[in-house]
């Protein structure tokens, strides 16, 4: 009996045992309980038939018979616990099988529809698995066909490249690390070469031996052949702006330089990264900063292109006049971020077109002496006519002395007052013959056109009774007043009158007409002078403006030149037409809105 005992405490410690390695083997709680229930049943029917065992010929004890009864009451117990727990192992299986066959048809959808191409090899670098991208990319019709194969053996690889991919398979392997964003060369089916980035990482066993090679890579062809295209496009632009002769830059919102060309740099005597990151206020004074940067708000609200002429100052202390254009440069949205621009010195012609003004000043003073020249017979005979009125009103009121008649004062008076007339109407037409002369430069001031058209008819008034011409005024009231230089434009009025006065001595008999209008058209004033002589031949209206084109007999071809020099110099435009039934019109324009123009330049 005790030997029983000792053999089922053996057996029981050795269930114990077993069962706690299967735990630490198999980490299920379930199969650890079912394994102890079968180990504890086994040694439970051990234990019954050693106890109970009889030998031939003898009677079973009745304390045997409740014994066995008990013992198999446990046994049918431990059963049912059996099979309980076995029936949760294999429902917990089906759910796992289930969960692996979702996974499975998962990776699968993923591997199929993924835009990247994905493959795993083992120890020896042959296909075990790609994805149907791949598949296609090398010629096969389905994944499958790669299986077992390596790179050597793919037509489409050519040795080289199937050693490149062997090499860094091979390191992948041997180091056990991962190689990530690997830039490659993938021969394609067609023969063609395809940038790829490619990551590759070690596949690993149970116990974390690499044991083959997951890679995936992906088609850079297109985001290669676009950097190189910006950075074709960056060099040009690059190219471009250092072999310009213009200053180029650009700044943000804040006023902060993010580019400069060389050029740029050599003309504030600083290196690039001394003016790039920095505001203009470190290179020109503050007032001169701020009115740059109040242009370069202007195109941030506005978005348009931004041209001015100004003066700029150096580090060599030398200002230089330059002329500026400013562009808005925007994003992909639109919003302008920044501004661009670019200048050059214009110094040099800027003194030529002042020469040139000088020049034009100088041959328009010319001119007028020459018509002055042309028209003192006219001017002596204006001058005489009250220097005449003087001496006779003086010598009557000599003899009005010496005589003894009565009521000599009021006469005397009276005469007084005409000499004063006669000799205010004499100091008039010298002082108009004197401006009208006169070498002065350009001074812009608000003209009234309309007072400037009468003293202008006054000026010419002999040319005027000489050919007869009877004038037709018709002058706009309130006419607005007009940012001009009012000697220039008198030249102006005074060269087209005269030259109607002459287009109507072609007539054989009267009336000589000249009519004079001024009006307002839009944001300008026209002033009109027409007249009723021959008219203009068609191939002459293009011409009539030129310089030394003429087509009178004894003209120079001056007049009409600078009276178009004159007029586009104040913003203006002018011109001839036919008139309907008979005669020319000559017309010019003047901006009403030039009080900000410089004139002459």
């Amino acid at each position: 009996m005790h030997f029983v005992l000792l053999l089922a405490v053996l057996v029981s410690f050795a269930a114990t045992v077993v069962a706690f390695l299967l735990c630490r083997k198999i980490r299920d709680w379930r199969l650890t309980t079912l394994t102890v229930l079968i180990l504890v049943l086994a040694f439970q029917q051990t234990y019954v038939l050693l106890e109970h065992r009889t030998l031939p010929g003898t009677v079973e004890p009745a304390s045997s018979s409740w014994s066995q009864a008990s013992t198999e009451l446990v046994a049918s117990t431990m059963a049912l616990l059996m099979v309980m727990v076995l029936s949760s192992i294999l429902r917990e299986r089906e759910h796992t099988e289930r969960d692996v066959r979702s996974n499975s048809e998962l990776l699968s959808q993923i591997l199929r529809h993924i835009p990247h191409s994905v493959f795993w090899k083992d120890r020896n670098f042959r296909f075990l698995g790609c994805n149907d991208n791949l598949a296609r990319l090398l010629g096969f019709d389905r994944p499958e066909d790669l299986i077992g194969k390596s790179d050597f053996e793919l037509p489409s690889i050519d040795p080289e490249h199937a050693q490149s991919y062997r090499e860094a398979d091979r390191e992948v392997i041997r180091a056990g690390h991962s190689f990530i964003n690997l830039e490659e060369k993938i021969s394609q089916a067609d023969g063609t070469l395809m940038d790829a980035v490619t990551s590759k990482v070690p596949l690993r066993d149970e116990k974390g031996t690499a044991i083959g090679v997951l890679g995936i890579f992906f088609d850079v062809t297109e985001r290669k052949r676009a950097e190189q295209a910006l950075r074709e496009s960056q060099h040009l632009y690059h190219s471009l702006v250092e072999s310009l002769p213009q200053c180029i830059f650009r700044r943000d919102r804040a006023g902060h330089f993010t580019f400069v060309n060389q050029r740029y740099c050599d003309l504030h005597l600083k290196a690039y990264d001394q003016i790039v990151g920095h505001t203009i206020y470190e290179l020109y004074p503050a007032e001169i900063s701020k009115r740059i940067l109040d242009s370069d708000l202007g195109v941030f609200e506005t978005g348009e292109t931004f041209h001015t002429v100004q003066w700029l100052p150096t580090r060599s202390g030398k200002a230089i006049r330059v002329q500026v254009i400013k562009t808005p440069v925007r994003d992909e949205q639109d919003r302008t971020v920044e501004v661009q621009g670019v200048f050059w010195d214009i110094t040099e012609q800027h003194e030529s077109e002042e020469k040139l003004r000088e020049r034009d000043e100088t041959l328009a003073h010319v001119t007028r002496l020459t018509t002055m020249g042309e028209m003192v017979a006219g001017i002596a005979h204006e001058i005489n006519q009250p220097l005449y009125a003087i001496a006779n009103f003086a010598t009557a009121s000599s003899r009005m002395l010496e005589s003894d008649e009565d009521n000599t004062q009021h006469r005397l008076l009276e005469w007084n007052r005409e000499i004063s007339q006669q000799a205010n109407r004499a100091g008039d037409i010298l002082r108009r013959l004197a401006a009208f002369t006169k070498k002065s430069p350009v001074q812009s001031v608000l003209v009234d056109l309309n007072h400037l058209i009468r003293e202008s008819l006054e000026l010419v008034g002999l040319d005027a009774r000489r050919h007869r011409v009877k004038h037709q005024l018709t002058l706009a009231n309130e006419l607005p007043r007009v940012q001009a230089d009012a000697i220039q434009i008198q030249q102006v009025l005074v060269n087209l009158l005269r030259n109607a006065y002459e287009a109507t001595a072609h007539l054989s008999s009267p009336p000589h007409e000249v009519s004079v209008r001024s009006h307002v058209m839009q944001h300008n004033v026209q002033i009109s002078v027409s007249d009723n002589g021959p008219g203009l031949p068609d191939r002459d209206v293009d011409k009539l403006f030129e310089t030394f084109y003429t087509t009178k007999p004894d003209g120079m071809g001056m007049g009409l030149s600078i009276a178009r020099t004159i007029v586009e110099s104040h913003g203006g435009k002018i011109w001839a037409q036919p008139n309907p039934d008979q005669g020319a019109t000559f017309s010019f324009l003047l901006p009403i809105d030039s009080g900000d123009r410089h004139l002459g330049n």
